[in-house]
């Protein structure tokens, strides 16, 4: 029998990653994406992947990939932009207009999965995850922008089988976000916000694509919201030390005050604005790097549909650096 996904931000990050995950478990995708050229670099001539030409705004594109599917996954996002107007304009409306025409054109999917964000609930109170899910205080426009596509999902999706995910960091192949970090790493320099060794939860991102699969084939995952992350946060001296081993590097601390995290945020905000480009450095972000818990916990996800990283983290590490390395990403 055909299994059929329709899977929106097709060629994002964790899009190309889910895809690939369930081309390999034989599902059939419909692949919304926008850049055709971008899609045929990833996925030309693989006749599992179909491409529904456009975004969350396109009525007709939204018809044809509803049409018949099993499940949807919306994992379509901003996570920076030149404007904040951006980010609520596809993550909250954006998000709302997919699920009215869910709504009106397929009753009958057996799973959505909504990709949201830890974003979305903002920063732990201290360096213990906390058992319960927090209220949710997101402290940037991404965050808040997020949350409201959750609102959303809740509100339009009440009568489906929704299932909502919040991944930290995500890293892995391809990875933009936290490539700095290992930019930096491998020119020797730690860099550490404020000072302190902050504590940050992580999701490689297979581990994210297998998870987002398997929730959406679990009935106890119906209703409900999960994190999905390594059992344990990490420290960023760890992750540094790990990252130098394996780039054979010699790295050195450097603290950079908050003050001055901070005004870098407002400068490079300033001057991309002005360019009209998305940058993923600016106020709202270094707001939220100064913060001193990224932290969550996956045990819900444990237990109601057996998560657990499959991959350790220095295999992570690993996998993520000889992709920089492979593709000159490292010496840019």
């Amino acid at each position: 029998m055909s299994k059929t996904a329709f899977v929106t931000g097709a060629t994002g990050f964790v899009g190309r990653h889910l895809i690939a995950h369930l081309r390999q478990q034989d599902w059939q995708v419909r692949a919304l994406a926008r850049n055709p050229d971008k899609f045929d670099a990833l996925f030309g001539g693989e006749p599992s992947v179909e491409r529904i030409a456009g975004d969350l705004t396109d009525k007709d594109a939204l018809r044809r990939g509803l049409a018949d599917c099993d499940l949807l996954f919306h994992v379509a996002g901003v996570t920076k932009a030149a404007f904040t107007d951006e980010y609520y304009r596809i993550n909250h409306q954006g998000t709302a207009f997919l699920y009215e025409q869910v709504r009106e054109l397929q009753p009958a999917l057996a799973k959505i999965v909504h990709v949201s964000t830890l974003a979305a609930v903002g920063p732990a109170a201290s360096s213990r995850p906390p058992a319960e899910f927090p209220e949710p205080r997101p402290i940037s426009h991404y965050g808040r922008s997020k949350l409201l596509g959750e609102e959303e999902a809740r509100r339009l999706m009440a009568d489906y089988p929704l299932t909502i995910i919040r991944p930290p960091a995500v890293f892995g192949p391809a990875d933009t976000d936290v490539l700095m970090f290992f930019k930096m790493v491998s020119r020797g320099i730690l860099p550490l916000i404020g000072g302190d060794d902050k504590l940050v939860s992580l999701i490689y991102v297979e581990d994210l694509a297998m998870a987002l699969l398997a929730a959406a084939l679990s009935p106890a995952t119906t209703g409900r919201t999960y994190f999905v992350c390594y059992d344990e946060p990490f420290r960023w001296k760890e992750l540094g030390a790990l990252a130098a081993r394996i780039l054979t590097r010699q790295v050195r601390c450097i603290a950079f005050p908050h003050l001055l995290t901070r005004t870098v945020g407002i400068l490079s905000e300033f001057i991309h604005r002005i360019a009209g480009r998305a940058t993923k450095l600016n106020q709202d972000t270094t707001r939220e790097m100064t913060q001193s818990y990224w932290i969550c916990s996956n045990e819900r996800a444990r237990e109601d549909f057996n998560f657990r990283p499959h991959f350790p983290i220095e295999e992570a590490f690993a996998k993520t650096i000889s992709w920089y390395q492979e593709h000159g990403q490292l010496s840019r």
